[in-house]
């Protein structure tokens, strides 16, 4: 930017903000904040070191931002690992228990209800949960109460 062009631009503002023509609150701060910029910009030497302080602040945000993210991204993958984990080793054992429910209860002659209607279902869950479905827990939840496992199923947080 040339001198000239800052000084029309320092002026366009300094007419658009100056308290006497603007009667909005911010009008006078924003007045004083274009006077010092302008002073800083108008000499060369500390316009360049207003540049070189912008350009290692911005570095050093970058860093920071890229620092923090990494380091959220891994806090954020470490709690989602130990809970895929944790969630697919609950269904598992819950689908384990109900299965032997289910063959008891096929023993009994009405197995191929449970067979057909719900073997698919509990399938859907255990996909779903794998994948961090709250849905798939919920409803496996619910199925286990009604088989009598409703306390286990809770009892293992699901």
């Amino acid at each position: 930017m040339t001198e000239n062009e800052l000084k029309k631009a320092y002026r366009k503002l300094a007419l658009k903000y100056h308290p006497d023509k603007n009667k909005e609150e911010n009008a006078h701060n924003r007045f004083i904040e274009i006077n010092i910029a302008y002073e800083t910009l108008k000499d060369f030497n500390s316009r360049i070191e207003y540049d070189n302080y912008l350009k290692s602040k911005k570095e050093s945000t970058e860093v920071e931002i890229n620092n923090y993210s990494n380091k959220k991204y891994e806090e954020k993958a470490k709690e989602y690992a130990s809970m895929s984990y944790e969630q697919f080793e609950n269904v598992l054992e819950s689908l384990i228990l109900v299965g032997k429910k289910i063959k008891k209860t096929a023993n009994m002659g009405c197995g191929w209800i449970l067979t057909i209607i719900f073997f698919p279902l509990s399938i859907i869950c255990f996909i779903g949960a794998i994948f961090g479905g709250n849905f798939s827990l919920i409803f496996l939840s619910l199925v286990l109460a009604l088989f009598g496992y409703g306390g286990y199923a809770m009892a293992k947080g699901e």
